[in-house]
């Protein structure tokens, strides 16, 4: 696993659609509505609640924020 490197935005993207497609041939209308819902009620709350180191939580500034601290972990060297 250290040597996997995803380095662009299109990776990413694949990487997405490659679990929501999964999502849409596995889940019928109200289990994609519940997935929906899921994913970003639990993005909002990660973004609000979880504490940043030095910064804190609630933050939602650029470069400042639960996902760039996520991003600066799992992405290091290649951001």
């Amino acid at each position: 696993m250290s040597n996997i490197r995803i380095p662009g935005v299109l990776q990413r993207i694949a990487i997405c659609y490659f679990f929501a497609s999964l999502i849409v041939l596995k889940a019928g209308l109200r289990g994609r509505i519940l997935w929906l819902i899921g994913t970003l009620a639990s993005y909002c709350l990660m973004m609000r609640i979880i504490p940043v180191p030095v910064i804190g939580a609630g933050v939602l500034e650029p470069g400042a924020n639960f996902a760039s601290w996520v991003d600066s972990i799992f992405l290091k060297g290649h951001m």
